[in-house]
């Protein structure tokens, strides 16, 4: 099991790491990885957003303003127990 923590702590020093979305009842609903911190970056639905979690490869981006489930959550990549 990994050890998330609140995704307001994650790093955005362009460290990979795993971000989740956590459900009400403490489960991980969706989680993905490697993802990093790009900070000029953004989604064009989220454009007044300036930065945003996008994969090293960037093909793919998750937001913190995601309505259909923003990351609430990260781990480091080799933090499973």
């Amino acid at each position: 099991m990994r050890n998330y923590k609140p995704i307001e702590t994650a790093p955005k020093d362009g460290t990979h790491i795993i971000l989740a979305s956590m459900e009400d009842d403490g489960t991980i609903g969706e989680s993905f990885g490697p993802m990093m911190w790009f900070a000029e970056a953004n989604n064009p639905p989220f454009q007044h957003i300036n930065g945003i979690w996008m994969t090293p490869n960037k093909d793919m981006a998750w937001s913190i303003c995601d309505p259909d489930g923003a990351p609430t959550h990260w781990s480091k990549m080799d933090s499973v127990q």
